[in-house]
């Protein structure tokens, strides 16, 4: 229901109004404060980065926390106080304070066992105590050593001397969280780094940075969101289900390539202040991601208490928004080199295409689809050449289609044409071996080669031919002396050697189909030279 509620506003918001334009790097806010801070110590989101500090003061004696009261409060430190051991316990739970000055000695639960207790907790094991203690209770400090404190006060208490330790220890505090804290930056980005360069895969690489960038910086939402207008983009990976697939954005405002400046919002107008209400949201960070110099989408952190951002944050986001441009850019390259592959393939596909197509032509009749006279020829002289080396026979059967004018005036070209393909095909059925070559010689004349064949051989095969003619029937009304297609052919063998041409093989068929016609036609003759 969330979800759909979501979406309504949404397409309210696209309805009725546009977002305002927001710079390379912006913050939405809902007080206008600054969300910058020349402190260069980093924090985490949801807590102040100017570390003022938030002391904890634990000591059973009015009094006493009234001294301390006096003496800390015109410092700029946060402080909080509680009287027992178990308070302590507790209000370090619910505050988690970076300095506690706890009193050695108390009622109930003494300042060693609260200590021990907390140093046996890894959560708050990091916290520094100073103890504070009476100048009679000096030989306790050596088992608050071993415990874990870090240094002790005497009471009464000395201001300089209190505030310089409690200076030195808050500033040691945090040295030793801005090292944690760049480590952990170091780590997330190794592992980002990492995901990009293991996969192709963009969106498995921003789900994994986004939930990298929530757990890390403590906010409320992250979400990625590729541009699809200049105001409007669809969210292709979020760390909250219930983000709308598209949302609105700001204006277009192009920048420099690769800038990545934060600006101050101080003033929000309605339509900012209304998406950030919708949101819930504190404020909003947004972060443009460029791929190959044009805007591609943003990435956008969320929270919902206030935050400060430091200039070392700058830095490590400049850095973590590099590398996400490095996957997109790196996701479209593949993609492109992809789409180009497969252009590449379709390319060789349609060549390789053409060429079969040009070879048929350049080889095969296109009414037929049997061997052209181009190809009969250069046929005719390689198997020529082979009989010459290999000393064996070479035939030819030339064949004419009895009447055939008489048939086309009969039956019109559309059906001599049929006629023709008929033959051809009862002539490639005769001819049986894969050397054999049927070949259409012209008009209605075909020849088939026949390598290695003696005149008995080419006897056979022409017999088969007549037969197989005859038997097909196909029907000739106007033939001079039968109802059916009829065929003449004229059969002719040589032993080939160099001083003659594969010429005279087809002129000694020729010379023997011609008396096959003369004899009555329906018959072959072989030649007998």
């Amino acid at each position: 229901m969330l979800g759909m509620l979501r979406e309504t506003f949404a397409l309210i918001v696209m309805i009725s109004m546009l977002m305002r334009g927001i710079g390379p790097a912006c913050i939405l806010q809902h007080d206008g404060r600054s969300m910058m801070t020349n402190d260069s110590t980093p924090g985490r989101w949801g807590k102040p980065h100017d570390f003022r500090g938030l002391i904890l003061i634990v000591d059973d004696l009015p009094t006493n926390l009234k001294v301390l009261r006096g003496i800390l409060g015109q410092t700029d430190y946060q402080l909080t106080f509680v009287s027992s051991g178990e308070q302590a316990l507790e209000r370090v739970k619910l505050a988690h304070p970076d300095l506690i000055l706890l009193d050695l000695m108390m009622p109930d639960m003494d300042g060693l066992e609260v200590c021990q207790r907390l140093k046996q907790n890894s959560e708050y094991a990091d916290i520094p105590i100073i103890f504070l203690t009476a100048s009679h209770e000096l030989e306790h400090l050596v088992e608050a050593f071993k415990l874990g404190a870090v240094d002790y006060v005497t009471k009464p208490f000395r201001t300089p001397e209190l505030l310089s330790r409690i200076h030195t220890h808050l500033t040691l505090q945090r040295l030793q969280k801005k090292s944690h804290w760049q480590t952990a930056q170091e780590k997330m980005m190794r592992q980002i780094i990492e995901s990009i360069h293991s996969s192709l895969d963009l969106p498995a690489i921003l789900a994994n940075a986004v939930a990298e960038i929530q757990a890390f910086w403590a906010v409320e939402r992250v979400f990625v969101c590729r541009r699809t207008s200049s105001t409007t983009c669809d969210v292709v990976a979020s760390s909250d289900d219930s983000v709308a697939v598209r949302i609105l954005l700001p204006s277009e405002t192009r920048e420099s390539i690769g800038q990545l400046a934060l600006e101050q919002v101080n003033q929000l107008d309605g339509r900012d202040l209304a998406w950030l209400q919708f949101w819930q949201a504190q404020g909003e960070l947004r972060l443009p991601l460029w791929s190959q110099d044009r805007l591609w989408g943003y990435l956008m952190l969320q929270y919902s208490t206030q935050a400060i951002f430091s200039r070392e944050n700058e830095q490590f986001l400049k850095l973590m928004v590099k590398q996400l441009q490095i996957a997109i850019e790196r996701t479209e390259l593949y993609g492109q080199l992809k789409t180009t592959q497969t252009q590449l393939l379709n390319t060789i596909d349609q060549l390789e295409a053409a060429n079969h197509k040009l070879e048929q032509i350049a080889k095969y009749d296109s009414l037929t689809q049997l061997a052209n006279r181009r190809y009969l020829d250069s046929y005719l002289e390689r198997e020529w050449q082979r009989a010459c080396r290999e000393h064996q026979p070479l035939s030819a059967i030339l064949i004419d289609i009895d009447y055939f004018k008489l048939y086309n005036d009969t039956y019109g070209h559309l059906q001599g044409d049929n006629c023709l393909k008929q033959v051809g095909q009862l002539l490639l059925h005769d001819a049986k071996r894969p050397a054999d070559l049927v070949a259409r010689y012209g008009g209605e004349e075909f020849v088939v080669v026949l390598p290695n064949t003696k005149k008995s051989g080419a006897i056979v095969v022409a017999q088969q031919i007549q037969t197989a003619v005859n038997q097909a029937q196909i029907p000739h009304v106007t033939h001079q002396f039968s109802d059916h297609v009829t065929i003449s052919l004229g059969v002719a063998t040589l032993l080939p050697d160099q001083n003659q041409s594969p010429t005279q093989l087809l002129t000694l068929a020729d010379k023997a189909l011609y008396q096959a016609k003369q004899t009555g036609r329906n018959c072959y003759v072989v030649s007998q030279s």
